[in-house]
């Protein structure tokens, strides 16, 4: 028997294995919206006010999507982490404190 007929074989014993189980699926509900779909025209341009430019992201909307997943939350915890390896502790501002500050300017 070749090598071939041999993976042929041991396939189709997989796909009778397979046809035998049961499945059984589960969902955890609807998903849920983090933001309006009426804030997506906010994101359009950014408005100059004076000297300064209003950023298009409302900073309710980047509270609310902050743990909406993985790639949202980790890089402003690196930024903090990194900030709060390279502080030096002073009297006045622990480096705990000086990490909470840095946590809630992020």
């Amino acid at each position: 028997m070749g090598k071939s007929k041999k993976n042929r074989a041991a396939s189709t014993k997989q796909i009778q294995h397979k046809g035998q189980t049961s499945a059984e699926a589960f969902s955890f509900g609807d998903p849920v919206p983090v933001l309006d779909r009426r804030e997506l025209l906010d994101y359009v341009e950014c408005v100059q006010m004076e000297c300064w430019y209003e950023p298009p992201v409302s900073f309710d909307g980047l509270a609310r999507t902050f743990r909406a997943a993985v790639h949202h939350s980790s890089p402003i915890a690196v930024k903090c982490n990194i900030l709060t390896s390279t502080y030096i502790p002073h009297p006045l501002l622990s480096q705990q404190a000086f990490s909470r500050s840095v946590q809630d300017y992020l």
